[in-house]
């Protein structure tokens, strides 16, 4: 369909009609109308009065203040989380976990869950960096008093646990590191004992320096042996050096004279001496018995001096081999004998010091297998010190490490209810009401064409 060229004018013409109004119907529509608009607006306004008094209950907000004390610890511990140290804004969010909600309505047989007592319940610095506030929101002032308090006093109570919780953790992971340590401590004695009973040894150290000992002694007798074989040797040379020069012949060993001037001579001096026990020495008797002796006595001096010459004749004559050469030979057997003892000794001491060589040689062996055991079992203690001092600091860190929070201010019952917002609403209600209403008119009156 074509539009005739004169059409649009048309069109155009007909929409400045359309916004064009007159304001003098505004102004006769808003005074016709204000009066139902207020009237209506106040009656909204007292029907939400009347039910935000029943239906909005007023709470009351008590509040209990915590202070925080410092910690002065000096952390040179090597273990960590010993000494924990949490931010205010931690602490503040740990106040109203679960486990420490669930506790509050225990105590206080609150018919509320945990998500409501959550948002009864705020946290909040104070205006120091050390000062907790807790408030509680209740429709009962003693309820709201109660739940404040206990909520304090909860978490002062459950605060040790999560400054403990890490260590708590660590104390259970030495101990149990201790009791493995203990069952390897008890393996590595019982290996190191059967590796003692298998090789009938109850101290290496102890075996080997006795049998050094034993080495030392050996070798030396063994020194002291061959000096005997070499003085016995040179003994011997001497020895059969001697006998090539002696002859292997019967001689004269001995010669026997009777009736000896000797014995005469003993003779009369006993004569003499019985004589003088019965006589004086001016006796008749006694000086021939004298002059007899002296003559005796003159011809064994004239003996002696034909002896010595060679000039007497012997009764009797004695013939062996020669004294000397034999001697010479029983020296010469004698120190064959000990010859032949101390090469045979020198073959027990050449064999003992090879044995004992072997045997030290074997206890080094063993010394250092028994070594590699002993280090296993000195670490397993070491560890296990220093395990036990872990646990002890441990120890003393938790009962150490309390709350350092206290109650400074418990809280009172409040005198009035705070944060119902019953005017907001009333005022609320009865503004929508008249804003509401009169645009309604106003667009009702724009929109009829008949005026």
């Amino acid at each position: 369909m074509e539009i005739p060229p004169n059409e649009p004018y048309l069109l155009e013409e007909e929409k400045s009609d359309f916004f064009k109004f007159d304001k003098r119907i505004l102004f006769l529509t808003i005074k016709r109308k204000l009066m139902l608009i207020v009237i209506t607006s106040f009656l909204v306004s007292v029907v939400v009065a009347v039910w935000s008094s029943i239906a909005i209950k007023g709470e009351f907000v008590a509040k209990t203040t915590l202070i925080r004390y410092s910690k002065n610890i000096t952390r040179n511990s090597p273990i960590p989380y010993l000494y924990q140290d949490l931010s205010l804004n931690t602490i503040m969010q740990y106040v109203r976990m679960r486990e420490n909600l669930e506790e509050i309505i225990n105590r206080l047989n609150l018919q509320v869950t945990p998500q409501q007592l959550f948002g009864a319940i705020s946290v909040e610095r104070g205006s120091r960096s050390d000062i907790l506030v807790i408030s509680a929101a209740h429709s009962s002032r003693d309820v709201a008093v109660d739940i404040a308090n206990t909520t304090a006093e909860v978490f002062i109570e459950n605060y040790n646990q999560i400054l403990n919780s890490a260590t708590k953790d660590i104390y259970d992971y030495y101990v149990n590191q201790r009791k493995e340590l203990l069952q390897q401590l008890e393996k590595d004695q019982q290996v190191i004992e059967a590796f003692q009973k298998k090789n009938n040894l109850v101290s290496i150290e102890a075996e080997i320096s006795r049998k050094q000992d034993l080495l030392k002694q050996l070798e030396l007798d063994r020194l002291n042996t061959k000096r005997q074989i070499d003085a016995n040797k040179s003994i011997l040379g001497d020895l059969n050096e001697r006998l090539n020069n002696l002859e292997d012949d019967i001689i004269p060993v001995g010669y026997t004279i009777k009736n000896t001037i000797e014995s005469q001579i003993k003779k009369k001096k006993n004569e003499l001496s019985m004589l003088l026990e019965q006589y004086t020495p001016e006796h008749p008797k006694v000086k021939q018995l004298q002059a007899e002796i002296e003559i005796l006595q003159q011809k064994l001096e004239e003996a002696k001096t034909n002896r010595k010459n060679k000039d007497f004749v012997a009764d009797e004559i004695s013939y062996a081999k020669d004294p000397t050469r034999q001697q010479l030979q029983l020296d010469k057997n004698k120190y064959e004998y000990e010859l032949r003892a101390y090469s045979q000794n020198l073959k027990q001491f050449d064999q003992q010091i090879e044995d004992i060589q072997k045997e030290l040689e074997y206890l080094s062996r063993k010394q250092k297998e028994f070594y590699q055991l002993n280090r296993a079992e000195e670490l397993t203690k070491n560890q296990l010190d220093m395990t036990e001092n872990r646990i002890m600091d441990i120890k003393m860190a938790m009962e150490s490490n309390v709350s350092d929070f206290e109650v400074l201010e418990y809280a009172i019952p409040p005198e009035d209810t705070v944060g119902t917002g019953r005017k907001v609403i009333v005022l609320s209600a009865g503004i929508i009401t008249f804003f509401g209403l009169l645009f309604f008119f106003l667009i009702r009156a724009l929109l009829d064409n008949t005026v």
